[in-house]
């Protein structure tokens, strides 16, 4: 098969960020993020373990996770990588990859950055892609205090100490050695924190070019993002720590201080020894290895023994439910007279929606009411998702005022239902059904919903409120703003103990700021749908509760737009209150620290 062309150079800069995981790297990246520096379309979640984002190309991570597991190594390996390992036809499917993603998402970006701790072991392939693809990069190595770094990946990953010391040891020495000869600067993590803004000058200068966004415009956001009280292990002194470790992070203190000789000099003298503890510990540590993995092939024996008896257990479960099958007949009988009942309803729900089409077509009763809503080509603007209770007559007067109310705009419209009212709907063209099915929860079905939506936008509306003129208007022209991230007629406010609090939505026109949107009337652009995971499958309200605060992780605003008046068909159905303090007490397990701060 043909090799395919490589992509044009980037020519441009970038910043590529290095250090030891839970070294501080999320810090200085989510800064340049303020800055303006590009750092992709697709940002890996923020996570209890870094509420703040870790600020990660998701694409690029899973290359080199994928490339580390192709070398027989993954990111908390202590063993070296074979020699020339860059070089071989092992990772040129993974060079080719890592060269197309930077082509796709950086082509138009003056400044761009990568940040993944992995890179500190996979320079040799990276410098080497750069110089190919033209880019100017900056190389950013970010210390922390080891001691630090140690107490933080022992909490995180239950890490031995010894373990940890040596990934520390391993990214930084790596990563200090293979970016000699390049331009670069090394940052500590106690200069970031004490006086960001200098540390960021600095940067700048050594990048050479300007910053997008000024760093008098993005002062206050800076203010705010560096938080020095999120510091959750601090260190004063080397004790317990060996002399390779201790020498190697005073070596860095000096490069931090513009000392890069004083630094080339302690580190030569630590690689030295770290090259011959190598030579001579290194196969002992890869022999070991081998023996842990055939130790876990024999625990993987036992679980295949134990997955056998279990079939078996299986297999006399179902022998039992036969059994219990062939007594049931009656109850049989009385769920085929259901889904009779059931088809029943759907037709009437059919017949309702033929009222809107007027009369129909000569060439046949039905044909007029196959085009309910104009097809929609490609780009598409919006997609409504229309979630449906069993009042099939309500759900039909949502759908024609949305199909009046759009405004001219590209807009696509899916109905969230269950599997009687899909099958009312199936005959209707350009109208995406989505039956819930086996979902677990609504929240799951509406995910599944946003993942078939085209629309660059998602607005998600429940089946009891009646679009109004100009209300899709309202909800997307705030969303316009990077800043803003969700938009919404009903909105709410939280306290700490996890009440909550629905605003009504007032007669004024000024946007308000609030900590949730109830999915009354929701708008929301796709990317940051799927960046924060969507809906966890809460119980409503608890459910709009969770996904505001994972929202505002984002450090994006949620707005309640008073000109969005939607007309509510009924009021607000009433929450079952057993299932409520069932979701609420999950609610409040993931959110304690968060909500802590609302008062």
């Amino acid at each position: 098969m043909a090799a395919m062309p490589p992509p044009p150079p980037l020519k441009n800069r970038t910043i590529v960020v290095l250090g030891m995981h839970r070294s501080g790297t999320s810090v200085f990246t989510g800064l340049l993020s303020l800055l303006g520096v590009d750092l992709g379309p697709t940002l890996l979640a923020a996570s209890n373990a870094n509420e703040a984002g870790y600020w990660e190309h998701g694409p690029v991570v899973t290359v080199h996770e994928r490339l580390l597991l192709a070398l027989g190594s993954r990111w908390d390996d202590v063993n070296r990588l074979p020699h020339g390992w860059w070089d071989t036809e092992t990772i040129a499917p993974y060079r080719t990859e890592l060269r197309e993603i930077l082509a796709r998402d950086f082509s138009g970006a003056p400044v761009w950055g990568i940040k993944d701790p992995r890179t500190c072991r996979l320079l040799p392939l990276w410098i080497s892609l750069l110089e190919e693809l033209e880019c100017q990069p900056l190389w950013v190595l970010v210390t922390r205090h080891p001691a630090e770094n140690i107490g933080s990946l022992e909490k995180r990953n239950h890490f031995s100490r010894e373990k940890s010391e040596l990934l520390w040891l391993q990214h930084t020495l790596e990563a200090e050695r293979d970016t000699r000869g390049q331009n670069r600067i090394v940052l500590s993590f106690d200069q970031l924190l004490t006086d960001s803004a200098g540390t960021l000058d600095r940067v700048q200068k050594a990048l050479g070019v300007p910053w997008p966004v000024p760093a008098e415009q993005a002062a206050a956001q800076i203010r705010g993002f560096v938080d020095p009280g999120k510091r959750h292990h601090r260190a004063a002194d080397m004790a317990g720590l060996s002399w390779w470790t201790r020498e190697t992070y005073e070596g860095l203190l000096s490069g931090a201080a513009g000392d890069e000789a004083g630094m080339r000099a302690r580190l030569d003298v630590v690689n030295r020894a770290s090259d011959t503890a190598a030579a001579l510990y290194g196969q002992v540590i890869r022999n070991r290895s081998s023996e842990v993995e055939m130790q876990m092939a024999e625990v993987s024996t036992n679980y295949g023994n134990l997955f056998d008896a279990f079939r078996e257990l299986q297999e006399r479960y179902r022998e039992t439910k036969e059994k219990l099958n062939a007594k049931s007949a009656e109850l049989r009988t009385k769920r085929d007279q259901l889904h009779t009942l059931e088809r029943s309803v759907g037709g009437r729900l059919t017949r309702f929606l033929n009222r809107f089409k007027g009369p129909a077509k000569e060439s046949g009763s039905s044909a007029a009411a196959e085009d309910f809503f104009p097809k929609v080509e490609d780009p598409v603007d919006v997609s409504v998702i229309i979630s449906g209770g069993r009042d099939q007559n309500k759900l039909a007067r949502c759908l024609k005022s949305v199909k009046e109310q759009s405004g001219g705009r590209s807009c696509e419209v899916l109905a969230v239902v269950d599997e009687n009212t899909a099958r009312g709907l199936k005959r209707w063209k350009n109208l995406q059904v989505c039956p819930i099915g086996k979902a677990r929860s609504f929240g799951e079905a509406q995910n599944r919903a946003a993942q078939k939506a085209r629309g660059k936008c998602l607005v998600f509306l429940q089946d009891d409120m009646n679009a109004t003129p100009g209300w899709l208007e309202a909800l997307l022209e705030p969303l316009e703003d990077k800043d803003t991230g969700v938009v919404g007629t009903e909105a709410g406010v939280l306290a700490s103990d996890g009440t909550f609090e629905i605003r009504e939505n007032t007669e004024a026109d000024q946007l308000r700021e609030a900590d949730f949107s109830t999915t009354a009337c929701l708008a929301v652009t796709k990317n940051l749908f799927f960046q924060v995971g969507g809906f966890d499958g809460y119980y409503r309200p608890v459910e709009e509760a969770n996904f505001g605060l994972k929202i505002r992780q984002t450090r994006r605003k949620i707005l309640q737009q008073p000109r969005n008046r939607p007309a509510r068909q009924s009021p607000r159905s009433p929450n079952d209150p057993k299932r409520m303090e069932s979701n609420h007490r999950r609610f409040m397990r993931r959110w304690t620290e968060t909500l802590a701060s609302q008062d």
